[in-house]
């Protein structure tokens, strides 16, 4: 068999080692470890179903003698928000009319002077209730209090997506981590498996260099032995001639 042939084989029966491990056994463990970072994500948000609540307050829109105000009342959660109140304290001006949003809510409100109170038996996952008011004594700055409930839960100013984002950044830079160290092992594997192999192939030139010389070492004690035999065959041809050409007694 070729040297050439000899080495591609020894090259396929090489294991692909890396930390006393196969890279087939790593790529696995990476991806358990990936899917199990994904299950318990997924199941933590599965069972933890609750309501989330958000309420936002736009700065006052200054129309005539009057200050318009815009509130949203938003449940990010997973789970209906049930028995929500707002309660709103306006320091400095009274509160003459507001609308709540969409009317299918059915909210109960309260105002007087510079209070006010929304009632909603039920907020649904991402739904939206919109609140607008109108003050007198129109200032382009509106100082309030706001306290916002639900059964189970407390509201708080502000919207849940910026902790929504932060989350997916933390998974993703998880997930890149994990791919940057498969790529790191997949290189450092390929290092080593290139050094295997040219140990293997040191290895098998040391082989064929050995084995060339018995080859050599074989052929000639065959051709020693090729001579002996013919100079023994001459030997036996003149020891005939020379019986038969003596005298006979």
């Amino acid at each position: 068999m070729p040297d050439e042939v000899k080495k591609d084989e020894a090259m396929k029966d090489e294991p692909k080692t890396l930390l006393w491990m196969s890279y087939g056994d790593i790529a696995k463990i990476l991806l358990a470890f990936l899917a199990g970072i994904g299950a318990t994500v997924f199941t933590g948000y599965w069972n933890a179903k609750e309501a989330k609540l958000f309420y936002s307050v736009s700065p006052p829109v200054i129309l005539d003698n009057i200050s318009v105000v815009s509130i949203n009342i938003t449940n990010e959660g997973n789970k209906e928000a049930e028995d929500v109140v707002f309660a709103l304290g306006v320091a400095g001006k009274n509160i003459t009319n507001v609308k709540v949003s969409p009317e299918i809510l059915r909210a109960e409100k309260k105002s007087k002077d510079d209070t006010l109170n929304v009632e909603l038996k039920m907020l649904n996952v991402g739904e939206t209730a919109r609140i607008v008011l109108t003050t007198n004594n129109p200032t382009p700055n509106l100082e309030y209090v706001a306290n916002l409930r639900g059964k189970g839960v407390v509201g708080k100013e502000g919207s849940n997506l910026e902790k929504r984002l932060d989350d997916i950044r933390f998974y993703y830079s998880i997930t890149q981590w994990a791919v940057y160290v498969i790529a790191a092992l997949t290189i450092i594997n390929s290092m080593l498996v290139v050094i295997t192999r040219k140990k293997s192939n040191k290895i098998i030139d040391d082989q064929n260099e050995t084995i060339n010389k018995l080859l050599d070492e074989r052929k000639y004690v065959e051709e020693f032995l090729t001579r002996q035999e013919e100079s023994m065959r001459i030997n036996r041809a003149a020891v005939t001639l020379l019986a038969e050409a003596s005298p006979k007694t």
